[in-house]
């Protein structure tokens, strides 16, 4: 390990040129794919849930050239019809980029000093992303079989090669703080797991040149959902649309503990876990134990059907947006199943309680009412 925290320490030295003033005459993107079939190719960015298209064209023999202009270096993504795709960072500079349809993945992309930086990275990871990736269809292979040592054998595995990545991953973003690839990096990697001090520390720690990304901003837009929502906060209050054709608004359920329970009828390990919240309602109701139930679903039909066949009957309420929802925006929800348990005046518990950890903290507050 110090011998990567060494490679890192010299690295970051090497790698300020990331964060030279962008081309005010925009990005030329010349490429050439030996195999490319003549088709119409995209260059998009993901934002705000959706894909949003930059620049198209018309490759003719495997070459096309795209331009544009970017507010900074952006990690983008280059859709081939449906022969393949590529992702890298573009910003405002002549880049070339080559490679063969069959191996997009191993495309050589030249003239940008951010990819530069992300391939380095990339380079970094990837005997462990090749090393789970083995473990993945291993597991496979000893689920089919039933091989219950062989599947505890992977688990451990899989474990230590992941834990090494993410000490890597990690390190690579403190070593270098002038670098977009680092806030990209806390963005696509670690965010999921970071509680909001720990999500600040990254933050503060980036330097001015970069301060005003936009990768930050959503990393510091993030980080003060997440202080909005901390344990002892007053819960933000919403009204949404219910199953019943009415509204229900967080504030008018006051009373009660109740917990707010993010789900949704397509998300297998919300539907797993709903027999143990239905067991905690019926078993802490009768006590003041509410729930709300908001869901993330699209389509109205399934949410309702998915509430008659788990029993779930407490408040429920949508605005049928998906990952769109109004109030999982407000609470910084990013994955599902996500709960927040109130008290009786409407202040933040604990986040998350779910399994035996739910009965828990139920049995720990209802002990004291009695």
């Amino acid at each position: 390990m110090k011998k990567v925290l060494s490679f890192l320490s010299v690295l970051a030295l090497l790698i300020t040129a990331c964060n030279a003033p962008n081309n005010d005459k925009g990005f030329i993107i010349n490429a050439q794919i030996e195999g490319l079939s003549d088709t119409k190719v995209f260059l998009q960015e993901y934002t705000e849930g959706e894909m949003v298209t930059i620049d198209s064209a018309e490759s003719v023999g495997g070459h096309f050239v795209m331009e544009g202009k970017l507010d900074a270096p952006k990690f983008l993504y280059l859709f081939l019809g449906k022969q393949g795709r590529a992702q890298f960072f573009v910003e405002n500079a002549p880049i070339e980029l080559t490679g063969t349809i069959k191996d997009m993945e191993n495309a050589k992309i030249n003239g940008s000093s951010a990819q530069d930086v992300y391939q380095t990275y990339l380079d970094l990871v990837r005997p462990y992303e090749e090393q789970k990736n083995e473990l993945i269809k291993q597991w496979k292979s000893a689920t089919q079989d039933n091989d219950t040592v062989k599947l505890k054998e992977i688990d451990v595995a899989y474990s230590e090669a992941d834990s090494i990545q993410s000490v890597l991953v990690e390190t690579f973003i403190d070593e270098n703080p002038a670098s977009v690839v680092s806030p990209y990096l806390v963005r696509s990697k670690l965010i999921y797991n970071l509680d909001r001090d720990e999500l600040q520390d990254y933050i503060d720690a980036f330097s001015k040149e970069i301060s005003k990304h936009p990768y930050v901003e959503v990393l510091r837009d993030r980080s003060a959902k997440l202080e909005a929502v901390a344990v002892g906060k007053q819960a933000p209050d919403f009204t949404m649309a219910d199953n019943e054709g009415g509204e229900i608004t967080l504030s008018d359920l006051q009373g009660n503990v109740l917990l707010v329970d993010f789900w949704a009828s397509w998300c297998s390990p919300c539907r797993a876990e709903n027999p143990n919240v239905v067991a905690a309602y019926q078993k802490y109701h009768d006590k003041g134990f509410d729930i709300l139930g908001v869901s993330l679903d699209n389509d109205r039909d399934k949410w309702l059907a998915a509430i008659e066949a788990d029993n779930l009957g407490w408040h429920h309420v949508s605005d049928l947006k998906g990952w769109k929802n109004a109030a999982s925006r407000m609470y910084g929800v990013m994955s599902i199943p996500h709960s927040v348990l109130l008290d009786k005046d409407g202040k933040i518990i604990a986040h998350n309680l779910r399994g035996e950890e739910l009965h828990e903290k139920l049995e720990e507050i209802f002990s004291v009412d009695d």
